[in-house]
């Protein structure tokens, strides 16, 4: 089901005409690094120079006009992607304005995502369809579409959620702060984090499903350049998922009734859907020596951060597991996928227009709201990869969010589960559901028109550091000059117009995706 991911993002990287090199920045974290280095992937077989840069500490400003902002090599930073989330801007940007940050010259990452010469990749309008705020808002504009869950933010309405409803943090992430409720209103299950003081929106239930391993399962889809590119699966005893969720491949297999259907009627219905029952669980046996044999290809530039983290074993255990999905699920998920892109897209722009009543909902500080307009007017087509979470109900799909500016688990759909497949014999099950998933990239990086380098930022994880990686890839592949730059410490304003932004070579930041795997533990005030 995802087969064609890679081929995917290098077509997304190859429509962005990016000019110049591209700057993967991303921190110093492992799975930030093998993400990273997977879209670097995508981005050079775009035909896109890139270039990872770990951390921040060598981004620094040209001391020749003090704006542009450099890298360690006094590369300009012009085209940037990145592994963090826009709320790290936004907090640092509050800091800033309320006088508690320091301004010492020492780039921060606001002053990359922000810098008007900088071209972002996941700009800053992504931060409206990836707040919880847009869901109420979805529910006004299409109350009869299938694939949405009723959502509110006056608790007055929770009584008509006669099943059970969930409480969610409107800039939560990886399932902080998340509670639920049966329809009795007694307290389910919650998840502790930060966001205690957010604004809540109250969302209809819809439990993940559980299956026979006695595991919740939620599908993950993401959509490339505003289409299907892939799914990935997590997994977790909980029926919330967070950061420590496992992942396991998903096939798809042949569904009979799909074809009868089809066959049947040249009329298939307006929206195309898939239930828990499309989807199984199956166990695999693994024999030893296979269990030990190396399943990636370690010259991939992305790999070796991955095996870093994770080991370059098959499995550690004589027994795993595996899912497929039927066709006629498949295409549910293709389609729930598609219209809802562009029913958040549909979304952001009400919010825009509706600035005045809608913006106090989002937790957003008023000064940014200009730039976001100015974002979703001059860059609405700069955006690469979103991912979509779903439930897979009796009913049909259910959609929980939208993760717009995120890269979490883009290698493990587009490139690992395919491996992992292949070298257990899986392979010959089905089909992939995302090989094309960094062909799609890069397609999307080459369509942007990026000028310059990009710049890919992340935090210090290693999580952030592969998934980084995995998108410098798919940006190089476009054939866009990329670096990659773990942290901000080395980016600093250019001493000679105090404005530009460069990283630790001296080179000005201009283009910068912004793609967060996930917020975890910055404090960007110290």
């Amino acid at each position: 089901n995802s087969s064609t991911l890679f081929t995917q993002l290098t077509a997304a990287w190859k429509s962005k005409n990016v000019q110049g090199t591209l700057h993967l920045l991303c921190d110093d974290d492992d799975e930030e690094r093998y993400h990273s280095l997977y879209m670097k992937a995508a981005a050079e077989a775009a035909g896109i120079p890139s270039v990872l840069i770990v951390g921040v500490q060598d981004l620094h400003f040209d001391s020749s006009d003090g704006t542009t902002i450099l890298d360690g090599q006094n590369r300009p930073l012009r085209n940037v992607w990145k592994t963090w989330a826009w709320q790290t801007v936004i907090s640092q940007y509050e800091a800033r304005n309320a006088g508690a940050a320091a301004t010492s010259g020492a780039v921060q990452v606001m002053d990359v995502m922000l810098h008007p010469s900088v071209r972002v990749f996941e700009p800053l309008w992504t931060v409206l369809p990836s707040s919880k705020a847009i869901l109420p808002i979805l529910t006004q504009l299409a109350p009869d579409n299938p694939y949405l869950l009723r959502s509110t933010f006056d608790p007055a309405d929770i009584p008509l959620f006669t099943g059970g409803y969930v409480a969610k943090p409107v800039m939560g992430r990886t399932g902080a702060n998340v509670s639920i409720y049966n329809g009795s209103g007694d307290l389910i299950s919650a998840t502790a984090g930060k966001w205690v003081d957010d604004t809540i929106v109250y969302q209809e239930i819809a439990l993940l499903p559980k299956y026979e391993d006695d595991c919740y399962v939620q599908v993950n889809t993401w959509a490339i350049d505003g289409e299907y590119g892939g799914t990935v699966l997590r997994i977790d005893e909980s029926n919330i998922i967070g950061l420590s969720s496992g992942i396991y491949p998903m096939r798809v297999v042949p569904d009979k009734c799909l074809s009868m259907a089809i066959s049947a009627s040249s009329v298939l219905p307006k929206y195309l859907n898939a239930v828990k029952k499309d989807l199984a669980v199956h166990t695999l046996n693994i024999a030893r020596h296979v269990g030990n044999a190396r399943y990636l290809d370690a010259s991939l530039p992305f790999v070796p951060t991955f095996e870093a983290k994770y080991g370059h074993e098959v499995s550690t255990a004589q027994q795993s597991k595996y899912y497929t999905i039927t066709e006629a699920g498949q295409a549910g998920v293709e389609a729930a996928t598609d219209i809802l892109h562009q029913l958040f897209l549909r979304a952001t722009d009400h919010v825009l227009a509706h600035k005045r009543e809608l913006a106090p909902y989002f937790c957003i500080p008023a000064g940014l709201w200009p730039k976001i307009q100015h974002s979703w007017t001059h860059h609405k087509q700069d955006t690469i990869s979103g991912r979509l979470d779903f439930a897979l109900t009796d009913q049909g799909m259910k959609v929980y969010e939208y993760n717009a500016d995120s890269a979490s688990c883009l290698m493990e759909c587009g490139y690992t589960q395919d491996a992992w497949s292949n070298a257990t014999g899986l392979g010959s099950i089905g089909r992939s559901n995302s090989s094309t998933l960094f062909t799609q990239l890069t397609a999307a990086w080459k369509s942007k028109n990026v000028q310059g380098t990009l710049h890919l930022l992340c935090d210090d994880d290693p999580e952030e550091r592969y998934h980084s990686l995995y998108m410098k890839a798919t940006a190089e592949a476009a054939g866009i000059p990329c670096v990659l730059v773990v942290g901000v410490q080395d980016l600093h304003f250019d001493s000679s117009d105090g404005a530009t932004i460069l990283d630790g070579q001296n080179r000005p930041l201009q283009n910068v995706p912004g793609m967060p795997a996930q917020l975890r533990h910055l404090e960007w005030s110290k």
